[in-house]
């Protein structure tokens, strides 16, 4: 059998969520695939950072060529699809060429493009729209990666529940995990500027993830209690109502109490979380949540919202708060700074917990379904 697999998206330098499932899903798949299988790499550039070494003869990259800076998927992977398409065509990330092989299998993370259509442009909305509406009517098998991404696609889209799988993402275990080596963990604080204790959050700094509520209920607990220990770090790159949070620093006067790094490499952010002393994930909307898997791992004590699938993936192992409510927020971010007998029930639980996820079952699912 002759499997393609696109692996444009996989191979970007700087990955988030959906790169990094399809990053470790090929890697993965490298390890238990059937050697009498071949697959193929479909790629827009030269495959790097582990995805270029291949594990047999069985496997081999394919690099496409495409004059547009847009639209690779479209153009390029559709004419590679007419003159010599594989048995099964999987594409880990939402967009399917529209020219495909029958048994074309795609993986829809969410739809929070229905949920919050504010945050992207009308071109992207328009296409977002309209590629989940062809996924759902032309490919083969749906995967998505939790039961409330399932729900929202038979919801919103009138999916056929029979047609769509759920498997739950993974972590990687290899880095995330509790790190003993204290010297290290402080060389990476230094290096952001980081003092300790702090509250930790990783993700778009955007309206969807919630950050402005978290800045806020911070800025709450800090004049309540006069607080002059805890700081808030927050990771990653600007979004939607970004000056929406600057905002808010000034009017609690939190300018010397939270950390803005940007993007961070990542080879330095387990380090983060084993420093911190709470995780939080305010987002409104998840898919999934990878974040709270490693957090679990790390054991850093978790503050989430109840938004979308964090509760699927959390379980007990979280402090939970009302996803839109900041007294609710406030609360719970005092509870879990003031309770240390909480904290360690959370890590606790949530040691336990993350064993249930991992990329080789991930993988192993997914190989199941395309082989099936």
């Amino acid at each position: 059998m002759k499997i393609g697999i696109e692996a444009a998206r996989p191979n970007r330098p700087q990955k988030t969520g959906t790169e990094w499932y399809g990053y470790h899903i090929i890697e993965e798949l490298k390890k238990i695939a059937d050697p009498g299988d071949q697959f193929i790499l479909y790629t827009n550039n030269p495959l790097h950072s582990g995805l270029e070494k291949m594990p047999n003869e069985s496997w081999k990259e394919q690099i496409i060529k495409w004059p547009l800076p847009r639209f690779w998927t479209q153009g390029g992977l559709s004419m590679e699809m007419l003159k010599n398409p594989p048995d099964i065509l999987y594409i880990p990330a939402h967009a399917m060429p529209i020219i495909h092989p029958k048994r074309t299998i795609v993986t829809l993370h969410d739809v929070g493009f229905e949920r919050f259509p504010e945050l992207y442009s009308k071109p992207d909305l328009i296409y977002h729209r309209w590629s989940a509406k062809f996924v759902i009517k032309n490919a083969h098998k749906i995967l998505t990666v939790s039961e409330f991404s399932k729900q929202e696609l038979i919801e919103l889209y009138n999916a056929p529940a029979d047609k769509i799988f759920v498997t739950h993402l993974g972590f990687d275990n290899k880095h995330y995990r509790v790190i003993k080596n204290k010297e290290k963990i402080n060389k990476i604080l230094e290096k952001y500027n980081i003092k300790t204790p702090y509250i930790f959050y990783i993700g778009r700094l955007e309206r969807k993830k919630n950050v402005h509520l978290l800045v806020e209920a911070f800025g709450q607990f800090k004049n309540k209690f006069k607080d002059d220990n805890h700081s808030l770090v927050l990771v990653g790159r600007p979004g939607f109502e970004y000056d929406r949070i600057h905002e808010l620093i000034k009017k609690y006067n939190l300018e010397k109490w939270i950390v803005e790094p940007g993007w961070v490499e990542e080879e330095d952010i387990p380090c983060l979380y084993n420093g911190a002393e709470i995780f939080a994930f305010p987002s409104a909307y998840e898919g999934f949540g990878i974040p709270l898997l490693e957090a679990m791992a790390t054991e850093t004590p978790i503050l989430a919202s109840r938004g979308g699938s964090i509760p699927e993936v959390a379980g007990d192992a979280a402090q939970y708060f009302e996803t839109h409510d900041l007294e609710s927020l406030t609360d719970n971010l005092e509870k879990i700074i003031k309770d240390k007998n909480l904290q360690k029930d959370l890590i606790k639980k949530g040691s336990e917990r993350v064993k249930n996820f991992s990329w080789e079952s991930a993988a192993r699912k997914t190989l199941n379904i395309i082989k099936s």
